[in-house]
């Protein structure tokens, strides 16, 4: 059988501030122990990125360098499961 790696995709920043969201940081883990749960599955957490641990370094890396890192992860999944 084989092992499908899934990647959590969904908002992490607040619209209204552009800081990362606690709440939306909490979807992203609840959802995995929803997926981990369903099975035989492997899962790409971009919430346990480093630019998401210290929000203050997600302000000095940047939107953009964070999206190509999530873009890396995205590639070697086989699977998109959106919040």
């Amino acid at each position: 059988m084989k092992m499908y790696k899934i990647y959590i995709s969904g908002p992490m920043t607040d619209r209204r501030t552009g800081n990362v969201s606690k709440e939306n940081i909490e979807a992203f883990y609840r959802a995995e122990q929803r997926l981990r749960d369903e099975g035989n599955v492997r899962i790409v957490n971009p919430a346990k990125v480093w630019a998401c641990r210290w929000p203050w370094l997600y302000r000095i890396v940047g939107y953009r360098l964070t999206l190509w890192y999530d873009l890396q992860l995205l590639k070697r999944c086989d699977a998109i499961y959106l919040l």
